[in-house]
């Protein structure tokens, strides 16, 4: 469905320079910002990362602002790459990217 052209967990590996590399406008870098936040409200646990349950709101609200997701278990297993039945902030934020909600 997606070709992954982005890895959040390669871009995380670059240090400092993560960000600047993105070259993205205030706006953007505010959609990151509220995008991370998110995903650390809804790890109830403060795991760092969130589980099925957990991630139910998350694809609510992504739906109710009209993301073209698919259904809530093709959304999971796309997320899911790890299949471990978890979703890292890795995973949540290739994803985004991956589906367009965040711009590069």
């Amino acid at each position: 469905m997606y070709n992954n052209a982005f890895n959040a967990k390669d871009w995380w590996k670059m240090g400092e320079d993560r960000f600047e590399s993105l070259e993205l406008s205030e706006t953007a870098q505010q959609q990151w910002a509220q995008a991370i936040e998110f995903f650390k409200y809804y790890d109830k646990d403060m795991s760092g990362d969130i589980d099925r349950e957990e991630f139910k709101p998350v694809y609510k609200s992504l739906v109710e602002a009209g993301h073209k997701l698919g259904t809530f278990d093709q959304a999971m297993t796309t997320l899911d790459e790890s299949r471990d039945g978890r979703i890292s902030l890795n995973e949540y934020i290739t994803w985004l990217v991956n589906i367009r909600v965040l711009p590069l």
